[in-house]
């Protein structure tokens, strides 16, 4: 009986931690603070870059700067940059996949940071334990931006 009790806890704890971090969505894909919470991309995010349309929302707060194969493990491995824009505290998690020669998922990895204070700046990076060819390519396929408690 007391391990029933003890394990009923503890998956309680777990579910509290789990809601507290996907809290800040209110379902209707906009952040608590009222921006995208989550925006797909087909390509890198080059914030600042010269194309006509630069990424909107969370997603523009994120760009690729550097994409990698281990030579011993040849696993991939994207460094991405993380700049908050709103005028608060924030969470990030950016997926990052792995895209071969012909456009096709071979891995994907996420990176995250927390408590990244309005204009902070942060270097994480997303590391997949997939094996992988030489010669993948590094793309942002979507971040979550969310107020920092």
């Amino acid at each position: 009986m007391v391990l029933a009790v003890a394990g009923g806890l503890v998956a309680l704890l777990l579910l509290g931690a789990l809601l507290a971090v996907l809290g800040g969505s209110s379902g209707d894909g906009k952040s608590s603070a009222g921006e995208p919470s989550s925006v797909p991309s087909a390509e890198p995010s080059e914030r600042g870059a010269s194309s006509p349309a630069a990424p909107a929302g969370a997603e523009g707060d994120v760009k690729v700067t550097g994409c990698e194969v281990n030579d011993v493990t040849s696993w991939p491995a994207a460094d991405v940059e993380i700049v908050n824009s709103t005028g608060a505290k924030a969470n990030y998690i950016v997926n990052v996949e792995f895209v071969d020669s012909e456009g096709t998922r071979v891995a994907k990895a996420f990176a995250a940071t927390n408590d990244l204070a309005a204009g902070q700046k942060a270097e994480e990076k997303a590391q997949a334990l997939t094996k992988v060819a030489a010669g993948v390519k590094c793309r942002v396929s979507s971040v979550t931006r969310y107020a920092a408690p």
